[in-house]
């Protein structure tokens, strides 16, 4: 089983220099093979492999460009292999009916990576990692990597920080999945925006909304930059003020993120949830910034990974069940929950009071662990009774 754990660098100014060239090279010759790739198809009809383009880069490019060796060559070559691994990914997509993004060239503005397969070394002792023709560099370790090391992946990002991913191979087999059983162990989570998640034994966690407590400090910041003259060296500065602000929100939004998914996968075997259209759900320019902000895809990708390892399950049920309009009870369909300023409504049926959250993450645990069919909720006989929202306690991290 492989598993990746992510660590803070502190390089040197020689060795940030160095690291600068390792990202430069890895990001022409990707640029360099996409377009190699996408002119041959468009006037021959024809692919080339990653064994191609090694050939040429070794043959043509490295004689042409001789800066190009200043950098460990295996680091090109992993380079290549993921532009062989983009074009793959984004053919299946297609092939599969799923959005597909065409690869696109690598910009120097973006987050800058690159990877070495080998000629690395971690000195735990010492607490430094050697990377390629860099040297040794500082690292924290704040926990230890357990396995073998297959690669490390250095990273820049816009605030100036440096991070480098062990890649280990923990020599481990992928654990069985569990058995999906209607108990205690099973729960429904219903995803929103005033209230982040909703299960379906009663949990409330609240949205921590790291973005808008500091929303006033980046707007400030923000405008300062945009009077900052193009070119400066105050608007460089001015610009890192502003990314390292970024930087924060998304340190305080993963941790809280990675929290939440380690507590509900450490006490619950089967986690059931809604496959969310957040690409569709962001063109609603009124709630874009508060979902984009909340980070759903980024949690049910936590989900997905960490079931993977501890053998959990984790469901997902089609986007388009009206699971918020359902009664849990007796199945009845009111139109009128569309709107999302109803958050509570009595069932014209069996007259019981439904918190609107509550009711959808019943009802999505009902259709995860027993697919009906579309519209129909089938509960009879199963021991669930309906149970109102004075329940709903909330847990906060």
């Amino acid at each position: 089983m492989l598993k990746a754990f992510k660590y803070r660098i502190y390089p040197t100014d020689n060795q940030k220099v160095a690291l600068a060239q390792h990202f430069g090279c890895s990001r022409f010759i990707y640029n360099w093979a996409v377009n190699k790739k996408k002119t041959l198809w468009e006037t021959e009809k024809k692919s080339l492999s990653s064994f191609d383009l090694g050939k040429m880069l070794r043959n043509e490019l490295t004689l042409e460009h001789e800066w190009l060796k200043d950098t460990t060559a295996h680091t090109l070559n992993v380079t290549l292999n993921n532009v062989d691994s983009a074009y793959n990914n984004f053919f299946r997509n297609v092939k599969q009916g799923k959005p597909a993004g065409y690869p696109n060239y690598k910009k120097k503005c973006n987050k800058q990576t690159c990877t070495f397969p080998d000629c690395f070394n971690l000195n735990v002792e010492k607490s430094t990692v050697r990377l390629g023709k860099c040297g040794n560099i500082v690292v924290i370790l704040s926990r230890l990597p357990k396995g073998k090391i297959k690669s490390m992946t250095v990273s820049k990002t816009q605030a100036g920080y440096y991070f480098v991913s062990i890649l280990c191979d923990t020599l481990e087999p992928i654990p069985p999945k569990t058995k999906v059983e209607d108990s205690n162990k099973t729960i429904g989570i219903d995803l929103g925006i005033k209230e982040f998640a909703v299960t379906s034994n009663g949990e409330c966690f609240g949205n921590p909304k790291f973005l808008e407590k500091t929303h006033l400090r980046l707007a400030h910041a923000q405008k300062v930059l945009c009077r900052r003259q193009k070119g400066s060296h105050r608007r460089e500065k001015q610009r890192l003020k502003v990314a390292k602000i970024h930087q924060k929100i998304t340190f305080q939004r993963n941790h809280w993120l990675h929290n939440l998914s380690t507590y509900l996968l450490d006490n619950y075997d089967t986690i059931c949830i809604e496959d969310l259209n957040v690409s569709g759900m962001v063109k609603n320019h009124k709630l874009a910034r508060s979902i984009q902000s909340v980070s759903w895809s980024e949690f049910v990708r936590q989900l997905g990974y960490k079931s993977e390892w501890q053998g959990k399950n984790l469901i997902k049920i089609g986007r388009f069940v009206a699971s918020s309009q359902l009664c849990n009870r007796c199945g009845y369909k009111n139109v009128e929950v569309k709107d999302l300023r109803v958050r509570e409504w009595i069932c014209p049926s069996c007259s019981i009071l439904h918190d609107r959250d509550f009711n959808a993450s019943i009802n999505i645990r009902n259709i995860g662990i027993s697919p009906p069919m579309w519209g129909v909720v089938d509960v009879e006989g199963r021991g669930y009774e309906p149970v109102e929202a004075s329940i709903l306690k909330t847990n906060n991290f």
